[in-house]
């Protein structure tokens, strides 16, 4: 038979609609096989008259072919049963009658459609069934001719379809669960609602669920579910889009991040497929044909058990491997719904009823195929991140041909390259157009700032990451963890930076490249001296590169007559002054050797001209990522002088450069972190080194210029890096899903007792993650019960004079897998903590200290110092600190790789108005409060507090003190109050000043504070690193005022202090507050952000984060 045409008819028609796509795209596979095909329908939706012709235009003969596509009745029979020529049957499937109510022209129309089935029996050549239940049905009813062929998509052209960007920009930050279908009872719409609902309870994201597909608002299967919704508080959480535009419906699969089904009917199901195709992670209820939909791939469940549901979605949300092994199966399955198999299927079905085949068009995938690398960010510029992507993308290409491609974008968003500087790098066109946005690739790296990666959809995503301080934002931190699989960092001071910040993610150390500078050929650079020994410095000159450390060492170091001069290279920025500082230090030092600025960019060639010219690099950062300008120096040989602490360190140590002594200082980069550090260069060690440098022969610099270019050639090629970046994605790639263990903590600290450190321990163990985590206490003799119905606790150890054996004894007999120590000196004596931290070196365990203090004790009858047992310390995995104080303590000891600040958390305070807290409090409402919070002991200040307080109320008749300062159970509490109700009397004080001294829970305590205006920590003289009382003055929300101690150094900036710690200064600096009322609240907007980021919650976030980060990066993946 050689018919000239082959026709398709479907009784109805729509946009978007499963049955009128498949007729589209068989038709356009009949054409590539040489046939005229047309499609005729009873009525052609609007907007598809050009695709779609009414029924009674056919105009067919005996030669001829048509397919009836049938999934509804419909009354056409007659027609259907008048046409000449051979009729093929393409079943569809119909949902059944019991689905819809008996009044409802779907049920009759069901009815109808499977009666036509019968009736179509004995007018049918040939059948196609789109699925395999169909297959069955239809040889039920006795067809004996049916082929199985899903014609129903090419998954190939959907992921090549323009979608809405912005739906995916908008949700990118929530985890959002999809759902395509139509608003039907057998969708089992009420089933997806249950599982959110669930998904709320167990959540611990944004999340939300998404219906898309036709609905009729008026019908009460959608009145009920919007009913259910209501009743469960879920309107924020789930929403129905209705029928949407194709791209509105492709942005939602790129936005989504798993498509969830619980239909118990699907002849097909096609959005499954689709979910597949855009690499959605799917869970279908195991019903009709879904299981021969999927084959495989995805997961099935068998039970509509919502609360199981929810926690696989959760795991699945988590495990970041699991999803990667879902998607993995589900492309290979999506193959088979690809163009070029499904026209060799129809040819095969064709031939086989003897139709002959006109002509075939070999059918070809007219799209590029996606790369296996996508980097994205900026490619085309000198900015040191384009040369990073670019030459990464080289490199990676090498190493793969044709893998790897470009994508435009910045931390604000996507950007137009300049095709103009594309086209003068050879080779870069070639990758950029291989690039493309929602490209899907196999491994996205990205490199821009600020970082986004929450819209990054490959299969494993990766940010190439670069970082200059201790602190990072808890915002970021979250955003990796949630939407990144690794970090391949420029150096091992980041990936220490990442884990302290609570990243728990595998992160490598990959490195920055050096080998495309000397491909760039010199251009001339003259400078203005031409003689003499010349240093120079290339940077930015942000206040973190330590322009002004440099400027005074090397004024102050040199004169005229020493024949030096500086070389200066920079360009221009908003934190730029170098012209004036450089005109002042020449003021301050009128015999300063010449200093030349060079404040524009350059090109690369020049830059390598300086580096020829010049005879040292000086580089007193405060802080570096990298440190590129100093491996570059390195390549060309010229000896390096630098801060010793940093990313530089990768690269200069002792051996390859001369490294300049430090102290930790906050970090006061415009980034503003609370509790960040960088690293102080010391201006008078700088100066001599410049001096040793300068007037050492070059020949007995050589040694360290030999090894620093080895360490440079060896090390930190672009090679080099992306080896480095491929074992990342290897050991990525590798990782076994359902593989997470839960691990065992012993948490050694006092617990349930009127301690600090109890309450510390307490609120951040409340805050981990138990999912991951099972603590055991090993607590004091003296603590309390563990308080928690699955707390296990045991008591083990008495105080500083104990020697260890119990606890040692019950730590071998527990065998954790991770031990945190809460350390002050009256807990364990010094030989005790050495034993514990040898212990846990022996059974390779996990180690962390908290340091509650570090200063040494010397009292008469106690004597102890952390310095007696500093080898020990440097073994712990991380030695955790609560001020900079303590940091610069350890680093003096030689501590300072394993060291990090954590900072004392606060709970936020229940909003209570202020009048309601002063009735709570008893006060009169016209009274102005200050507060007083923490244990009555001497070195509070309290006496010293109500010495003030009976001057300051001679000037502020209205004034009120409310102090809550509950007992100790020593003899100097008790002392302590004894006083302070003597000068309470003394100065006639009883109606102004209300003493509380019980021990009330946080709840009351924090209610009761907000009755003030302003706490005062007027403390003395104390050994404590960091207090713990302040926070709950903190977490009112009202002033906080203290003496100016170290103790409250970590939060100097959120507090105001005294002018100091005597009588008259209390005075003086809580008379000039009440005096100017607006001044009392001028921090309160730092104290909210400082309250949002030291939350428990988000401190107990953090530590998870570090700990897990800890434990997967313990052992290199290199």
């Amino acid at each position: 038979m050689k018919p000239k045409a082959i026709h398709q008819f479907h009784s109805g028609s729509a946009v978007g609609d499963a049955v009128t796509n498949s007729m589209i795209f068989i038709q356009e596979m009949l054409s590539q096989l040489g046939f005229t095909s047309q499609i005729f329908v009873e009525n052609p939706a609007p907007g598809l008259e050009k695709k779609l012709l009414h029924y009674q235009q056919l105009s067919s003969n005996a030669n001829d072919i048509i397919f009836i596509h049938h999934s509804m009745g419909h009354e056409l029979t007659d027609w259907i049963e008048s046409l000449p020529g051979k009729k093929i049957l393409i079943y569809h499937n119909i949902t059944p009658a019991r689905f819809f109510p008996e009044d409802s022209p779907f049920h009759h129309y069901s009815r109808i459609g499977r009666q036509q089935l019968r009736t179509f029996l004995p007018l049918m050549d040939a059948a196609i069934a789109v699925s395999k239940t169909n297959k069955e049905e239809l040889e039920s009813l006795g067809y004996k001719n049916v082929t199985q062929i899903p014609l129903l998509m090419d998954t190939e052209i959907l992921e090549q379809r323009p979608w809405d960007e912005n739906i995916v920009t908008n949700n990118a930050d929530i985890f959002t669960i999809l759902f395509v279908g139509r608003v039907a009872p057998n969708k089992c719409q009420q089933d997806l609602i249950s599982i959110a609902n669930r998904l709320k309870n167990c959540f611990h994201r944004p999340f939300q669920l998404v219906m898309i597909g036709n609905c009729d608002t008026h019908c009460p299967y959608y009145k009920s579910l919007m009913e259910n919704i209501m009743a469960a508080g879920m309107e924020e959480h789930i929403h129905f889009t209705g029928k949407i535009p194709d791209n509105e419906l492709f942005g939602w699969y790129r936005a989504a991040d798993l498509f969830l089904c619980m239909s118990e009917h699907e002849g097909f199901g096609v959005p499954l497929i689709e979910a597949m195709a855009f690499n959605l992670p799917v869970v279908a209820f195991k019903s009709s044909n879904i299981p021969h939909t999927m084959d495989g791939a995805g997961i099935l469940v068998t039970q509509k058990d919502p609360s199981a549901i929810a926690a696989l979605i959760k795991i699945i949300s988590t495990d970041k491997a699991l999803k990667r092994a879902i998607i993995k199966k589900q492309k290979k399955h999506v193959e088979h719904f690809k163009k070029h198999r499904l026209i060799k299927q129809l040819k095969l079905f064709l031939q086989k009823q003897k139709i002959a085949i006109p002509s075939v068009t070999e059918s070809r995938s007219v799209y590029n195929k996606k790369p296996h690398y996508q980097i994205e960010g900026p490619f085309e510029t000198s900015y040191s991140l384009a040369v990073v992507n670019r030459e990464l993308g080289f490199s990676l290409n090498r190493s793969t041909p044709g893998s790897v491609g470009l994508f435009a974008t910045e931390g604000p968003g996507d950007y137009r390259p300049d095709k103009k500087l594309i086209n003068g790098i050879p080779g870069l066109k070639t990758l950029w157009q291989k690039g493309k946005k929602g490209s899907q690739a196999n491994v996205i790296i990205r490199n821009l700032y600020p970082p986004r990666v929450s819209d990054m959809d490959g299969e494993i995503n990766l940010l190439y990451f670069a970082w200059e301080e201790s602190g990072l934002s808890q915002q970021w931190v979250t955003q990796f963890n949630r939407h990144l699989d690794g970090l391949p960092v420029l150096s091992e001071f980041i990936k220490k930076t990442l884990i302290d910040n609570g990243v728990s993610l595998p992160i490598t150390a990959a490195g920055c490249g050096m080998d495309h500078i000397h491909k760039e050929p010199v251009i001339p650079c003259p400078l203005a001296n031409q003689s003499g020994f010349k240093f120079l410095h290339i940077s930015s000159c942000f206040p973190r590169k330590g322009i002004d450390i440099l400027l005074k060492a090397f004024a102050g170091t040199f004169t005229l007559k020493d024949d030096v001069a500086l070389v200066i290279k920079t360009f221009p920025n908003e934190h730029n002054t170098i012209e004036s500082q450089v005109q002042k230090i020449k003021q301050r030092f009128p015999g300063c050797p010449p200093i030349e600025i060079i404040n524009k960019d350059l090109p690369p060639g020049k830059i390598v001209d300086l580096y020829r010219q010049c005879h040292a690099l000086v580089a007193p950062s405060r802080g570096e990522g990298f440190g590129l300008p100093m491996a570059e120096a390195m390549w060309y040989e010229l000896p390096v002088i630098t801060t010793g602490h940093g990313g530089q360190m990768d690269f200069c140590t002792p051996e390859t450069s001369w490294l300049i002594d430090f102290t930790f200082q906050s970090a006061q980069s415009h980034m503003q972190l609370f509790n960040s550090v960088w690293a102080e260069p010391d201006e008078g060690h700088l100066g001599r080194l410049m001096k040793q440098v300068r007037n050492t022969p070059k020949k007995e610099l050589q040694t360290k210029l030999f090894n620093a270019k080895e360490i440079i050639e060896g090390k930190f090629t672009w090679n080099h890096c992306a080896k480095r970046l491929q074992k990342l994605e290897k050991y990525i790639e590798q990782a076994p899903p359902l593989q997470e263990k839960r691990y065992l903590i012993g948490w050694l600290s006092s617990w349930n007792t009127r301690c600090g450190i109890a309450t510390y321990s307490k609120f951040l163990m409340d805050s981990l993650d138990m999912e991951i985590f099972e603590p055991h206490i090993f607590a004091s003799y003296s603590s309390g019960d563990a308080g928690y119905k699955n707390t296990s606790m045991t008591k083990c150890w008495q105080d500083h004079t104990d020697q260890g054996k119990e606890l040692l004894a019950a730590l071998k007999e527990k065998k954790p897998d991770i031990i945190i120590i809460q350390f002050n000196f009256g807990f364990f004596n010094i030989e005790t903590l050495k034993q514990i931290i040898e212990f846990a070196q022996e059974q390779q365990l996990l180690s962390i200290i908290f340091f509650h203090a570090t200063k040494d004790v010397n009292k008469p009858d106690f004597k102890a110092s952390l310095s007696t047992i500093r080898t020990s310390l440097a073994k712990v995995d991380r030695l955790l600190v609560h001020g900079v104080e303590d940091l610069n303590r350890l680093k003096s000891w030689g501590l300072y790789q394993n060291t990090a600040i954590f900072p004392h958390g606060l709970q936020k305070a229940p909003f209570l108005p202020q009048d309601d807290a002063k009735k709570l409090a008893q006060i009169p409402h016209h009274k102005i409060v200050i507060a007083s919070y923490g244990f009555m002991l001497p070195h509070k200040g309290l006496e010293a507090l109500l010495e003030a307080f009976s001057i300051l109320i001679n000037k502020h008749k209205n004034l009120h003190l409310l102090m809550l300062n509950a007992l100790y159970p020593v003899p100097e509490s008790t002392k302590t109050e004894s006083n302070c109700l003597d000068l309470i009397k003394k100065h006639q004080l009883e109606s102004s000043v209300t003493m509380k001294t019980d021990f009330s829970d946080d709840r009351e305590t924090l209610q009761l504070l907000q009755a003030a205006t302003m706490v005062v920590f007027p403390y003395q003289n104390t050994a404590e690193s960091v207090s713990g009382a302040v926070r709950y003055g903190l977490a009112t929300r009202r002033a906080v005022i203290c003496t100016p101690l170290d103790i409250f150094n970590d939060i100097g900036d959120i507090i105001h202090l005294l002018p100091g710690t005597k009588i008259k200064d209390i005075v003086q600096g809580l008379d000039k507050l009440l005096s100017q009322g607006e001044n009392v609240n001028s921090k309160l907007e730092t104290q909210n952000r400082y309250l949002d980021e030291h939350s428990w919650d988000v401190l107990g976030r953090r530590l998870s984060g570090m700990l897990k980060g800890l434990l997967i990066n313990k052992y290199s993946i290199e």
